[in-house]
């Protein structure tokens, strides 16, 4: 498993687990406890977990507010940048931005706020990077700087390749401003705090410079002892030259080239942001239709939450 706080992964696992099924992930893995966030999850009328709760298998944890495939999914249907956490309208570079896939003026109604909801506090950032631990004199460092939106299959098969190049990798992750001047529309999908919380997650990680500077320069190389740099540039085009990056973006590593320090690594994965923004565009109507459903029971829920936090303080 990519995921630094994931032991093993159970591919085929059934949205709605029955008793027997649950009887057998206990056996053969020897699982105590099912776990899900706080919020119902309901199939034609009846709980998903129900069987779990009913032998005593079951733990909730709070669900992270601000944090929803549904506010994702939203984000690329409404093709805004209100997300973005560094929103800026003078100095971008021109570019060719192309037609947006969805255009926010093809909606009858809103299906999801524009706006973040995510409030990134330094528990949050705490709980994330606790494993984290400085590199050790005589290892290796290797450096990789990028979008790392929407953090998918690319990017993990090109961690996994930085890895096998040294001891210690440590991640770039350029601001919301630097990726919409190269990659433009609303590029990025997901703003900078949540891409960095999504790379700090990957076990393949050791550590992660946050508005990484564009131009990879000789302080930052000898500031964080860096061995090797990786240009993983193409991973936000799936690994394909078919897409290009704005030509009049100069290139981060061109100081760099001649020491050969700079390495290229290619990756199998076709995978990549622009994919799967494609595939919510070319089935937009039904995708809406679920939007407008799960924005719904989405307030309600949290509506009801706060609602209960409130009365209970009352109490007090």
């Amino acid at each position: 498993a990519a995921c630094r706080f994931v032991t093993k992964v159970i591919p085929g696992s059934p949205y709605v687990m029955t008793e027997e099924y649950l009887e057998f992930l206990f056996r053969e893995y020897e699982i105590d406890f099912v776990v899900h966030g706080d919020d119902p999850c309901i199939v034609d009328g009846k709980d998903v977990y129900a069987a779990a709760k009913s032998m005593g298998r079951y733990q909730s944890i709070p669900r992270t507010e601000g944090v929803s495939t549904t506010d994702v999914v939203g984000r690329m249907l409404l093709m805004t940048k209100e997300h973005h956490t560094d929103r800026k309208d003078a100095g971008l570079l021109p570019r060719h931005a192309g037609t947006p896939l969805i255009k926010a003026a093809e909606h009858t109604q809103p299906v999801v706020k524009a706006k973040s909801q995510f409030l990134p506090t330094t528990q949050v950032l705490r709980l994330f990077s606790n494993q984290i631990k400085p590199p050790t004199p005589g290892q290796s460092v290797v450096y990789v700087p990028g979008s790392w939106d929407m953090f998918h299959a690319g990017h993990i098969e090109l961690l996994e390749r930085c890895r096998a190049l040294g001891d210690y990798v440590i991640v770039g992750v350029y601001s919301d401003f630097l990726v919409n001047q190269d990659l433009g529309m609303n590029y990025p999908i997901m703003n900078q705090l949540e891409r960095c919380l999504s790379v700090i997650g990957c076990h393949h990680v050791d550590d992660v410079v946050l508005d990484a500077p564009w131009t990879v320069s000789d302080t930052l190389i000898k500031s964080l002892n860096v061995s090797v740099v990786v240009d993983g540039r193409l991973v936000d085009m799936g690994g394909q030259q078919t897409e290009e990056h704005n030509p009049l973006v100069p290139d981060p590593f061109e100081s760099l080239r001649p020491s050969g320090v700079v390495k290229v690594v290619e990756i199998k994965s076709e995978t990549s942001v622009s994919n799967i923004v494609s595939r919510v565009a070319h089935n937009r109507d039904r995708w809406e239709q679920r939007q407008a459903a799960k924005a719904k029971a989405e307030e309600g829920f949290w509506k009801e939450k706060h609602a209960n936090a409130a009365n209970g303080q009352a109490c007090h």
